[in-house]
């Protein structure tokens, strides 16, 4: 599955291709702006990422959270592409654990060889620009203890801690229920003069405000 869209900044056409034709049902992000890009959770086949990347520069490949099914295939874009990686340092940690990463319940016995001088530690207010995008990083655990939502405009990259009609489970390796409602809490305070794209890990594409009136989770918390 391929769908596109697109975002109008200042004079730039901006365009976000989803990415998802994974068993496991993960989405990637290819964010361009006609020459330079850049990729959120390589979870999808390298030859796919390859063929949407075009003869674009990919700047940098940013992971929501450390967890195997998000990341299946940096090994391969470690070999074939020279930029920085960015994650919070508990998703690195992740990388080189094929446990804590859920690595081998995916079938994956081989932890990721990635030197620490080609990663970028982000978490809350973490502010950098890729591709002419300023992103702001919102540091939202709870489905784990490195989840980083990517916030670019108006469009929030939420990975597995917020989906449409749902949240992230809590049951996985550094998940915590408890920190979850937390985060929770957080993301129905965001600003309200704007409405936000919400962009899951799985799933289709959604509304904020729709999930603020619909989704049971952030109704109860």
């Amino acid at each position: 599955m391929l769908q596109q869209a697109y975002l109008q900044l200042n004079s730039i056409v901006i365009k976000i291709d989803t990415l998802c034709e994974h068993v496991n049902n993960a989405n990637t992000y290819i964010i361009s702006n006609g020459e330079e890009a850049i990729v959120i959770d390589p979870a999808n086949d390298i030859r796919s990422i390859k063929t949407l990347l075009k003869n674009k520069k990919l700047v940098g490949v940013l992971l929501t959270h450390g967890h195997f099914d998000h990341f299946s295939a940096i090994n391969k874009m470690l070999t074939e592409f020279n930029c920085p990686y960015y994650m919070h340092k508990n998703a690195y940690s992740k990388l080189k654990n094929v446990d804590t990463s859920c690595a081998r319940y995916f079938g994956c016995n081989t932890p990721v060889e990635i030197d620490e001088t080609s990663v970028r530690f982000v978490s809350e207010g973490v502010k950098f620009n890729l591709a002419g995008l300023d992103i702001k990083c919102l540091y939202k655990p709870g489905h784990t203890d490195c989840s980083i939502v990517f916030q670019i405009e108006n469009n929030l990259f939420t990975g597995d801690f917020l989906f449409k009609g749902s949240v992230g489970r809590c049951d996985l390796p550094t998940g915590n229920n408890l920190i979850m409602r937390k985060s929770i809490s957080e993301i129905k305070t965001f600003k309200k003069e704007e409405d936000f794209v919400i962009y899951p890990g799985h799933g289709e594409s959604t509304l904020l405000s729709e999930e603020l009136k619909t989704n049971y989770y952030l109704l109860r918390f």
